[in-house]
């Protein structure tokens, strides 16, 4: 158990050593990131480079990710009421999270009414990361104000910090003849290969989740 400290740094001292907080605070970040990196900056990019749409379309059709998100934010949020492994709701979301923005970034010739279905549920269940914060690891009263505050950091350093990422890797894709990148990828478009980290940033969030022992206190 995590005691109530006075000493502000001995509490988060006391954070950093409970490895099942910061494990469910990285997997949050890793699963906000494409949030921030696809939704909310480089989507838009993504679906004008790859399905030659105007910018206006290109919103509308990210814009149903977030109507996913208000969607299943309380949904979740009633089912984790309801189910006690909160755990099994976050893997289920991932899972199909990982399925959807894959399909998005590699099966190019879907067509516009596919985009706006895939993109609400991909927001859909990436909602689910919003039971990071409640899941309890028999944390006392007085110490979650401060465990909520320290997740909520580590996530959005994460989702903060993937945004330069896919933008270094375009830029480089773009300004250098990469051998690597003519070989292999030569029918791929940059927007397309810069993306796909995103996705092994959802795997690696999947990972850490099923290596968290929820059972034990």
């Amino acid at each position: 158990n995590i005691l109530y400290n006075e000493n502000f740094y001995i509490n988060i001292f006391n954070l950093l050593k409970n490895i099942k907080i910061l494990k469910i605070s990285i997997y949050g970040g890793l699963i906000v990131a494409p949030i921030a990196s696809y939704l909310e900056l480089w989507g838009m990019f993504f679906l004008v480079d790859n399905y030659s749409i105007n910018k206006t379309l290109a919103a509308q059709i990210i814009s149903f990710s977030f109507i996913g998100i208000g969607i299943g934010g309380p949904l979740v949020g009633y089912l984790s009421s309801l189910y006690e492994k909160n755990y099994v709701i976050l893997i289920i979301g991932n899972i199909n999270a990982i399925i959807c923005l894959y399909v998005i970034i590699n099966i190019i010739f879907l067509n516009i009414i596919l985009l706006h279905i895939l993109h609400f549920f991909f927001g859909f269940f990436s909602s689910s990361m919003l039971l990071c914060f409640v899941i309890n690891f028999n944390i006392s009263a007085n110490f979650k104000a401060l465990t909520l505050s320290f997740t909520n950091t580590i996530i959005i350093i994460i989702a903060v910090i993937s945004q330069p990422i896919i933008g270094k890797i375009i830029n480089t894709i773009t300004n250098q003849n990469l051998f690597f990148i003519n070989c292999f990828f030569d029918m791929t478009s940059n927007y397309q290969i810069a993306i796909m980290p995103l996705v092994l940033f959802q795997i690696i969030g999947l990972i850490i989740m099923l290596n968290i022992n929820f059972t034990e206190k």
